[in-house]
């Protein structure tokens, strides 16, 4: 299976999100407390935050291409290249919301983090129900980013 992959849309998504954060933040509620707000300032640091989350999104959250299949799952990123994990080494996976998907395998220096701002929601689907039918027991209970890299979660198969 393949997943599409959109970073324009990732970029898009993260920094709309990140210029109403910003400018929430700068003027909006200076204003309600009657204080006074530079709107062209707040518009300008909203603006450029906006424009480094969704870079920082589309180039290092969304990978390039991501294939998987019974054996495999292969991805390549901007950032890092290509990827080849095999499910026999998946210890532990995690949807984390609305945010990302995280996977862990045995291989892998790192946790692997799909953010969903930059994929397709149809194909992302399929990869989700995918590993809940095939992968339930290695289900975390909990956030695999909020555990160290040397602690081990237990297999449960």
């Amino acid at each position: 299976m393949h997943l599409r992959t959109y970073p324009l849309k990732a970029f898009f998504r993260t920094g709309c999100f990140a210029f109403a954060l910003c400018f929430l933040v700068n003027a909006i509620i200076p204003w309600l407390k009657s204080e006074h707000t530079d709107v062209r300032e707040a518009l300008l640091t909203a603006s450029l935050l906006a424009v480094l989350a969704g870079c920082f999104a589309a180039a290092c959250l969304t990978p390039r291409a991501v294939y998987w299949d019974d054996q495999s799952l292969k991805i390549r990123f901007l950032v890092g290249g290509e990827k080849r994990y095999s499910w026999s080494n998946l210890i532990a996976w995690f949807p984390q919301g609305n945010a990302a998907l995280l996977l862990r395998f045995e291989d892998a220096p790192n946790i692997l983090q799909l953010g969903y701002s930059g994929l397709d929601d149809a194909d992302f689907k399929i990869l989700d129900q995918f590993l809940r039918e095939s992968f339930s027991s290695r289900k975390a209970d909990y956030d695999l980013a909020s555990v160290p890299m040397f602690l081990k979660p237990k297999n449960r198969d």
